[in-house]
C-alpha cells in the first residue's frame, strides 16, 4: 500500500465517523487496522530521506 492510498482510506474513515455512518468502536478498530497495515508503508518523509542519502 502506498502513502496516497493509506491517506485516502484514513480520510474516508474519518468522514464516515464524522457523519455518523460508523460508531466510535468501529472507528477505533478500523483505524488500528489501518495504522498496523501502514507500518511498512513508505511515508513521503521516508522517501525524501532515502533519496537524499543516495
Amino acid at each position: 500500500m502506498d502513502w496516497a492510498v493509506l491517506q485516502a482510506q484514513v480520510d474516508e474513515l474519518m468522514r464516515r465517523y464524522d457523519v455518523g455512518e460508523i460508531d466510535g468502536g468501529t472507528y477505533a478498530q478500523k483505524m488500528m487496522e489501518l495504522t498496523t497495515s501502514a507500518q511498512d508503508c513508505p511515508t513521503p518523509l521516508k522517501t525524501l530521506e532515502q533519496s537524499e542519502s543516495h
